[in-house]
């Protein structure tokens, strides 16, 4: 991997690792990722439905009996 960024292209004349020092300077601190729906857990009834506000929506038979984890965002 270090010789290919030490190759130089045509274009620049210049090498990949220079190329990115220098625009390294530019570049915006990475953001902090942040959660914004709501978690809940549920248990899915005898015809392997869940109740999500006001709305039922099926869950596969293998995840049957099996409490799971809902996010919804709003």
């Amino acid at each position: 991997m270090y010789e290919l960024n030490n190759v130089t292209k045509q274009r620049t004349a210049k090498g990949a690792d220079t190329v990115f020092a220098q625009e390294k300077k530019f570049l915006q601190p990475t953001r902090i990722m942040m959660d914004v729906g709501v978690t809940k857990t549920s248990k899915d009834d005898k015809y392997s439905l869940i109740y999500v506000k006001s709305n039922y929506y099926s869950v596969p038979d293998y995840l049957f009996g099996n409490e799971l984890m809902l996010k919804s965002i709003q």
